[in-house]
């Protein structure tokens, strides 16, 4: 070894004991590891970078020590080993391992930190998703770690989060003017700095990583987050208030009157705007204000409409502010900035169930981790097991029963086992309908029946209907499977079929129909069935119910009226396409008259 390492080795060590004692604790009887064998195959580890052999080492460590607890049974063998200071902490380097290899260059003095603290390495291992860049992650974490030497350890959420959303670069919304990216390091400083002022409305250290991801985003200067803290006041649980601060515009909405020099907070509080401008105006000042914030946009029935989510409380999110009820908007949409995916609101739903807030939660993650090593080692029947009892601790923890139910297909469980698995998971997401979709997609295609499966969806559909008919989205996703398996057979008849009875079903609601008629001209494109298609979708819209008086409904109808009227001159049907066009334009101009009034 280097003198170099041997230096690095020694500081390390001296840092670990002392948080060892603490962390770890003294050991217990029915252990395969003493805190003296992991803190040495961990400094190693640190120093010299091989991963994979201390990987094998902590996963022995666990298998060994659950070997040797066989005069416990059931729930108390799998709990017994989790809750154990010492080999939680090498279960949970385990899975960090699983899912990092630490770049040689990353920075140590972070990486001994987190592997000497057990809860923030779970923390971790339940935040991170499988579209980061982790190497990046922990490059960028470890330079936050170094450049705030006095306040790393305090700070280690923040910053965490900071490099989960700067692992891909964040440029400035175009709207705000600014050109270029934001500046990770600044961004962490601001909140930073805030804190030690004591200026947040809401106090940014009782929020976790995956909220704190909501809070570091804005894509805007800080010189607005400056302007946020000052300017608007309001309590965390009266965020909502900042929506309604944005005087409605109608120039702005039915005439795209063009309002705004420079599209700042301040000029939008100034000079009003649309949805869209309040929910961005409500969202930005929340996330200045270290509160997590997201903005939604959905398409209802009078068109497109944005709406805005917030943290209220410590226990409770406001998902709805600015959301018309009776729009009937099926799902609304927002970005994940942990990964830049579109998400429904529901996924946030289920991120803020209470559930996810008890210790019950992370004692499920731990035992699907234990159950990943069991995979690992060929020990199929203890993985389904610790799986088992991982689903039996937090019943609604979805990474658990999805491991559960791959688990349960890969090792050739019996159909009914399959089947009572899918049932006690409905039953524990009742109240969430995305997931009882994901969950009858899967027991539909338990059957390798094409009729049998066809039908089975077809009855999860009429099950959508009278529970959740509101949720056009999920329905239509339904009819897009369904047309799916018959298209897989070369069955096109029947794919064609589903979509015209979906078309007359799931038409009377104009988000829904927009949707189908996408979906089945697309099938119709590419299998040479485009004609029969244009007329079938022509005809259910001349049996749609035209809209009343209201402006927003009559320029949204509009608006599909010119998509049928692109579809028509694509199948050659001019004249027809000439008549609709010019409907869609007096209807158009009617609405922006009345917006004029």
């Amino acid at each position: 070894m280097t003198v170099r390492l041997k230096m690095l080795s020694q500081c390390l060590a001296l840092a670990m004991a002392g948080m060892v004692a603490v962390v770890w604790g003294s050991p217990v009887q029915g252990r395969a590891i003493t805190t003296d064998q992991l803190q040495t195959n961990t400094l190693e580890a640190i120093v010299r970078g091989n991963w994979p052999k201390h990987l094998a080492f902590l996963d022995i460590a666990c298998l060994d020590t659950f070997a040797q607890l066989r005069k416990f049974t059931g729930t108390r063998r799998y709990r017994q080993l989790v809750d154990d200071d010492l080999v939680g902490a090498a279960l949970a380097q385990s899975a960090f391992l699983r899912r990092v290899t630490p770049d040689p260059e990353a920075g140590k003095q972070l990486l001994q930190w987190l592997f000497s603290n057990r809860g923030a390495l779970e923390e971790f291992c339940e935040t991170i998703k499988p579209q980061d860049d982790l190497s990046r992650v922990i490059h960028l974490w470890s330079e936050l770690w170094e450049a705030d030497p006095k306040g790393h350890e305090k700070y280690w959420k923040l910053a965490l989060a900071c490099a989960l959303v700067f692992d891909h670069p964040l440029s400035y919304s175009p709207q705000t003017g600014a050109s270029g990216m934001v500046d990770m390091r600044e961004r962490y400083q601001y909140y930073r700095d805030s804190v030690e002022a004591g200026e947040p409305c809401a106090p940014l250290m009782e929020l976790a990583p995956w909220e704190l991801v909501w809070v570091v985003d804005a894509p805007i200067p800080t010189s607005e987050l400056v302007w946020a803290r000052k300017n608007v006041k309001l309590s965390r649980a009266q965020w909502g208030q900042a929506y309604g601060m944005i005087q409605y515009r109608m120039d702005r909405a039915l005439k795209n009157a063009k309002i705004y020099d420079k599209y700042t907070l301040a000029e939008i509080r100034q000079k009003g705007g649309i949805c869209i401008d309040q929910a961005y105006f409500a969202a930005m000042t929340a996330k200045a204000n270290s509160i997590p914030a997201m903005i939604f946009t959905g398409m209802g029935e009078r068109g497109p409409h944005a709406w805005f989510g917030y943290k209220a409380s410590p226990q409770s999110w406001n998902l709805k502010t600015g959301r018309y009820q009776g729009d009937k908007y099926p799902a609304g949409q927002t970005v994940d900035p942990q990964t830049r995916e579109t998400i429904k609101e529901q996924t946030l739903d289920l991120l803020t169930d209470p559930q996810q807030r008890q210790p019950t939660y992370r004692d499920t993650s731990r035992l699907v981790w234990l159950a990943d090593i069991f995979e690992a080692y060929g020990q199929a029947d203890a993985a389904r097991e610790a799986l088992e009892q991982a689903v039996a601790t937090s019943s609604r923890h979805l990474p658990a029963w999805n491991a559960l139910y791959a688990c349960l297909r890969k090792y050739g469980q019996p159909p009914k086992k399959l089947q009572d698995t899918l049932h006690t998971m409905r039953m524990s997401f009742r109240s969430y309908p995305d997931v009882i979709a994901s969950i009858n997609q899967l027991e539909a295609m338990t059957s390798t029946n094409t009729a049998d499966i066809a039908e089975a969806m077809r009855q999860q559909h009429r099950q959508l209907q009278s529970s959740n008919a509101d949720r056009t989205d999920l329905l239509v996703g339904n009819v897009k499977q369904r047309a799916a398996v018959f298209e897989q057979k070369n069955d096109l008849s029947s794919a064609d079929a589903v979509y015209r009875r979906a078309l007359s079903e799931e038409g009377r609601r104009l988000a829904a129909f927009a949707e189908l008629v996408g979906l089945y001209a697309d099938f119709a494109r590419k299998h040479n069935r485009l004609h029969d298609a244009v007329r079938n979708i022509y005809n259910e819209l001349r049996r749609y119910p035209i809209p009343g008086d209201d402006p927003f409904a009559q320029r949204t109808y509009a608006q599909f009226e010119r998509r049928v009227a692109d579809l028509l001159e694509e199948d050659k049907q001019i004249q027809q396409a000439k008549t609709l066009r010019q409907e869609a334009a007096q209807r158009e101009q009617r609405a922006a008259n009345q917006g004029h009034r």
